[in-house]
């Protein structure tokens, strides 16, 4: 050879450059991607003005503010992606730490021993390898929960995902066991472990960085697999993106949420395309970087030895070395050292995130009770001013009938009970009872005319009472006449709900009357679209007054803006506004709930939740709330459909779906505990429910049949009313 020729260049080794390329993108996109995010990855904007004409979502490619357009719950898809990435590396690279970890020890294990023991993990390793990993996946995971998010897909992809490197860590072992100089050692006098960690294990773990690239591979295209057949960390949330359609879109985002719900959008594929195609990338980049070090470790690409290889082949000589005995303990304390620093910095990371600043008290909601100013047990039709229909306290767990009581005239709603058991009452026929707890009428006061709905308790106790003769008055607790006043405008159609500041609020068809406590009026608000028959609600901080799909402010009845107006299709779907016991604010339509909030930037949907119950597609819930702990309830209880109560998580599963064959039926109340109290018109009997059993906590038949069941919940007792006249008493003795 002459001078003048050269050596030929070893060939470049392009997997592992553009591999590393890709997983240090990956890496920074997970580091920094919330801090590139244009938008809150759970913001919602329902409406987008562009030009002259307003689009809703999904907003298209190059939407001004939307880089990659919008998902159909018009959350910014460049965004969701960003925040995504991070949750998704993290439990990606637990389960192929897991994995790696199990397929190292049991491939030593099967390739080192000799006898049962090697022929028990090679029979390991042959049947995993068997089995595919994403049906055991799906099998594991059905059975530890989807609801326990992450241990259920540690357990499900880690169960038979490790044969892989357990069979690569297997053959090279046993390659190595078969080397000369192994049997030479052992005839110089070299023990197991020395010939196990000194001699094998430093041409294992040259490996690792190879089969932990692989592992993420394989571990990312699982998880994008799950996520096609509807499987991923986390619930997701309903939201309506067309008349009578509603889809499950992700809540906070992780890469499988947004592949399995992209997938609903056939129409509209292009999330589709940008979340697969970011998946694709990410695999394709820990794939080429697996190659690459393939290509590394087996020399097809010449140049020097990684710094990887050196470190590992020192790692294993210091740790194995026995000659210099202090030198051996020094390293091995360097070695520990690091180790041990990482784990600390590790720790440290995750306990500042648990145990970190949390939100000051400054900043922290106002505290909220359903419980009504005055202690009163049950103070308006639907138990206090929000209308949540949930009593502060356990109800009956036994009930028996206790007594009743005769009105022929009728009862124009349902009762309340104040502090000390009075039961207060109004009939049609234009009568106001004040009534015992042992069923004992104390007094009776004529009305100006029939009574309409519920009285209302005010915080002092006093009886405030609506009646045709467009009146509300207000009454002692002993019977004695306080005031009446007679409204301008239309007649009243609802009994009166009172505020923690002694203000009336009352419904006038299509309107708000509010009167102070001195008999007042206060103001009338602007007519809202159509009529009703419901009481207003308070929303949870008292400053506005919610009646159906309309809200004004408690100061002077101005009109407020929450939410975009509901489509004019959806208005048979009886859209209202609720508080929930939760003292959270809801827009409820048909069987979408969407929470709302006021902040300093305005009024924000922040949640939304939706149910479908087979077979009750077509029907829509007689009664909607919330209860305290945020638990959905529904009530089906038309004259057309068997009774059912339902209870709803917020990511919109079914916990509870109880059905019972009655109609016409109504739920009373639902108490501190969850669980509710209904009573049908047709079969006169009452029950008990828990979504914790199947069957009812009790039931009791009513004597005597009637119309229009209403009634009040308090701790020990519930008192029914009925339209034909008769009132009772059922509970615990």
């Amino acid at each position: 050879m002459t001078a003048s020729r050269r050596m030929a260049p070893s060939p470049a080794n392009w997997p592992l450059r553009v591999g590393l390329f890709l997983v240090a993108l990956t890496l920074l996109a997970a580091f920094l991607g919330p801090l590139l995010a244009l938008h809150d990855p759970l913001e919602r904007i329902s409406a987008l003005r562009v030009g002259t004409a307003w689009i809703g979502p999904p907003y298209p490619l190059g939407t001004p503010g939307f880089l990659l357009g919008s998902d159909a719950a018009g959350r910014d898809l460049f965004s969701r992606l960003l925040w995504a990435i991070r949750p998704t590396l993290m439990m990606v690279a637990m389960v192929a730490s897991v994995r790696l970890g199990l397929g190292l020890l049991i491939g030593l294990m099967a390739g080192w021993l000799r006898g049962g023991v090697g022929r028990l993990m090679d029979g390991l390793i042959t049947g995993a390898s068997a089995a595919p990993v994403l049906v055991v996946a799906l099998a594991a995971i059905a059975f530890v929960g989807i609801q326990r998010g992450l241990v259920a897909f540690i357990v499900g992809l880690c169960l038979t995902g490790w044969a892989e490197t357990a069979r690569q860590v297997e053959s090279r072992t046993r390659s190595v066991r078969a080397e000369p100089y192994i049997d030479a050692a052992r005839s110089l006098g070299a023990s197991e472990s020395r010939l196990l960690f000194y001699h094998t294990l430093r041409h294992i773990l040259p490996l690792l960085g190879m089969l932990l690239a692989v592992e993420v591979s394989s571990v990312l295209m699982a998880t994008a697999g799950l996520g096609f057949l509807g499987y991923y960390i986390g619930g997701g949330v309903w939201v309506t993106v067309d008349d009578f359609v509603a889809r499950n879109a992700a809540g906070l985002p992780e890469l499988g949420q947004m592949l399995a719900t992209s997938l609903e959008q056939i129409l509209h594929p292009w999330p589709m395309l940008v979340v697969g195609g970011v998946v694709v990338t990410m695999i394709l980049g820990f794939s080429l970087t697996g190659e690459g070090l393939r290509r590394r470790l087996q020399g097809e690409t010449g140049g020097r030895v990684a710094a990887s290889d050196r470190f590992f082949d020192w790692a294993s000589s210091r740790l194995a070395d026995r000659r210099r005995p202090a030198a051996r303990n020094r390293d091995r304390r360097w070695i520990w050292g690091i180790l041990g620093a990482c784990l600390l910095v590790v720790a440290g990371i995750f306990g500042w995130r648990a145990l970190g600043p949390k939100e000051s008290p400054a900043d922290a909601p106002a505290i909220f009770t359903v419980a009504p100013p005055g202690g009163h047990p049950w103070a308006s039709a639907r138990h206090d001013a929000f209308g949540t229909l949930t009593l502060d306290a356990s109800g009956p767990l036994t009930a028996t009938l206790l007594w009743e009581f005769r009105d022929e005239s009728g009862f124009s709603g349902p009762p309340v009970v104040a502090a000390d058991g009075t039961i207060f009452v109004t009939t049609t026929g234009g009568v106001l009872h004040g009534l015992s707890a042992d069923g004992q009428v104390q007094w009776s006061q004529s009305l100006a005319g029939a009574g309409v709905g519920a009285p209302a308790l005010g915080p002092d106790g006093t009886i405030y009472v609506a009646d045709h003769e467009r009146g509300l008055s207000a009454y002692a607790p002993d019977g004695s006449l306080g005031w009446r006043v007679e409204l301008a405008g239309r007649r009243p159609t609802s009994g009166p709900i009172v505020s923690a500041q002694n203000v009336v609020y009352i419904t006038q068809g299509d309107r708000v009357q509010a009167v102070d406590a001195d008999g007042q009026p206060l103001w009338q608000s602007p007519p809202i679209e159509g009529y009703t028959e419901e009481a207003p609600r308070l929303n949870g901080d008292g400053t506005l007054i919610l009646l159906m799909t309309d809200a004004f402010t408690v100061a002077d009845g101005t009109p407020m803006t929450l939410l975009p107006p509901v489509d004019s299709a959806q208005i048979f779907m009886s859209p209202r506004y609720i508080t929930g016991a939760d003292g959270q604010g809801y827009r409820v339509v048909g069987t979408t709930a969407v929470q709302w909030q006021i902040t300093a930037e305005g009024v924000q949907s922040v949640a939304r939740v939706a149910w479908q119950l087979e077979g009750y597609d077509v029907f829509l819930p007689t009664d909607t709330g919330v209860t305290a702990d945020g638990l959905f309830w529904l009530f089906y209880g038309s004259p057309y459909t068997d009774t059912r109560m339902v209870w709803v998580e917020r990511n919109s599963s079914v916990r509870k779906n109880l059905a019972m064959p009655l109609r016409d039926s109504r739920l009373i109340g639902v108490d501190g505990a969850d669980n509710a109290y209904i009573c049908a018109t047709i079969a006169t009997v009452c029950y008990g429910l828990s979504y914790r059993q199947d069957a009812p906590l009790w039931s009791v038949r009513l004597p005597s049949g009637g119309t229009g069941i209403m009634g009040a919940l308090t701790p020990d007792r519930l008192y029914l009313t009925t339209e034909n006249g008769f009132m009772f008493a059922i509970g615990q003795k």
